[in-house]
């Protein structure tokens, strides 16, 4: 999300901070994330104009150490890739434009095969009834003809939502609404992609506010929503503690260390540590970079 852009002539710099889990010997359940983490900085220099104001971010399954990321608002519609300390590989157009790109996912493409999803799903001044989801085939990326379908959706009642987060699992795309007082979550069946139901349907509330991204493991046990106050983790099972809702209804927070404008996560390869990305606040001179946890 970009605030008020013509306030800022100076450009916002990306930080990237990655987080492995460390469990205490008498954390309460596995399923969830570990109690206490360790930080270690692991960019190099400054950081390149390509890396301005990422949304979305996820770990290539080609090289571990490659991220790929989308800009939002403003920028062109290509995907970004880049090493963990912030070493900028190639961009890949995925589109000729998109509104307001804000989050990324991966899953399967409706003709087979693997799909990054990029969600133009942000609307910071509640206009937009229509939403897109540009499904991109991942083998063809780099090819300079990518496969790319665009799908549009909309919220019930063509609400004009905020959503900045959204995670994909067993064939449905969550969407959790930035809010200030909660944060409604939506779903839509991925039968979308082959002429189904195109109107999100409502699934749950959850009391958390102004979610900037989120990210799901593989097998979708357990969910990680960022928001520039901190991090919450999701889970389905978690024997011992008690329920609070009947969707992932096991939660905790986590204190990490914080950067302006949070706005990417994705769990890294591991599914139990996780990488996040900051733009640069404007007139601030908090520290940004890569970051190990």
């Amino acid at each position: 999300m970009r605030i008020i852009h013509a306030l800022l002539p100076l450009s916002l710099m990306l930080s990237f901070l990655v987080f492995s889990s460390e469990s205490k010997a008498q954390s309460p359940d596995p399923s969830l994330a570990c109690e206490s983490y360790t930080f270690e900085k692991v960019s190099k220099g400054v950081l390149k104009e390509e890396l301005e104001e990422m949304s979305g971010l996820l770990v290539s399954r080609e090289d571990a150490d490659v991220l790929i990321h989308v800009r939002d608002s403003g920028n062109d519609a290509t995907l970004v890739f880049s090493k963990r300390d912030g070493t900028v590989i190639a961009s890949y157009p995925f589109a000729d434009k998109a509104a307001d790109p804000e989050e990324l996912d991966r899953g399967e493409c409706p003709w087979g095969g693997s799909c990054i999803f990029v969600f133009d799903t942000g609307d910071n001044f509640r206009w937009r009834t229509k939403r897109s989801i540009f499904v991109v085939e991942e083998s063809s990326l780099k090819t300079g003809k990518p496969r790319v379908e665009k799908i549009d959706f909309t919220f019930p009642k063509d609400e004009k939502l905020d959503v900045e987060a959204v995670v994909v699992i067993d064939k449905t795309f969550y969407f959790f609404a930035k809010e200030p007082k909660h944060s409604r979550v939506f779903s839509l069946d991925f039968s979308v992609m082959k002429g189904g139901p195109s109107e999100a349907k409502y699934v749950t509330d959850l009391p958390y506010t102004m979610i900037t991204g989120a990210a799901a493991t593989d097998d979708g046990s357990r969910i990680i929503l960022l928001s520039w106050q901190g991090v919450v983790e999701l889970s389905r099972e978690a024997p011992g503690i008690k329920a609070k809702d009947s969707w992932y209804p096991y939660r905790r927070r986590f204190k990490i260390k914080g950067l302006a404008q949070q706005e990417a996560i994705t769990y890294d390869r591991d599914q139990r540590s996780f990488l996040y990305s900051s733009e640069k606040k404007m007139f601030s001179n908090q520290e940004w970079g890569i970051m190990h946890a």
